[in-house]
């Protein structure tokens, strides 16, 4: 079967809807997890083990920007960077694959992104940043 495409005027409008006030990805959590998931269609919250290195928590609320374009023409949307940072007395340690993203409960699923490469968290103070952006096209 041939895939649908969405004209990226679509697809803007569709992220200008999702990320409005009282829209489903208002009030957005940003999660890093720490299992080496293969991300698919078919993926659910159970499918991702949360991070719990010392010192971690899901994000604050995203704050979404304004919708737009890239330079190639894509849509994309992207929210205020979310730091995590490893506690400064750690007893636990992660090496982290990626992010999701969950609605304001973290009940449900709305994206995730794996990173390029596995992010080790070894350290005492050791600051991962992720900016939320969708579509997910940015490098850590």
């Amino acid at each position: 079967m041939n895939p649908v495409i969405i004209p990226n005027s679509e697809w803007l409008a569709m992220l200008t809807a999702l990320v409005a006030t009282s829209a489903p990805w208002n009030g957005a959590k940003v999660h890093l997890y720490q299992n080496n998931f293969v991300l698919g269609p078919t993926m659910t919250l159970a499918n991702f083990t949360e991070a719990d290195f010392t010192g971690y928590a899901a994000s604050s609320a995203v704050t979404w920007g304004t919708p737009g374009y890239l330079p190639n023409g894509t849509a994309v949307v992207t929210g205020d960077t979310k730091q995590f940072q490893v506690a400064s007395t750690p007893t636990t340690f992660n090496t982290v694959y990626g992010w999701y993203l969950t609605d304001s409960t973290g009940t449900t699923l709305l994206f995730a992104r794996t990173f390029d490469t596995p992010v080790v968290l070894s350290a005492a103070l050791q600051i991962l940043d992720v900016l939320p952006a969708y579509p997910a096209y940015l490098t850590q």
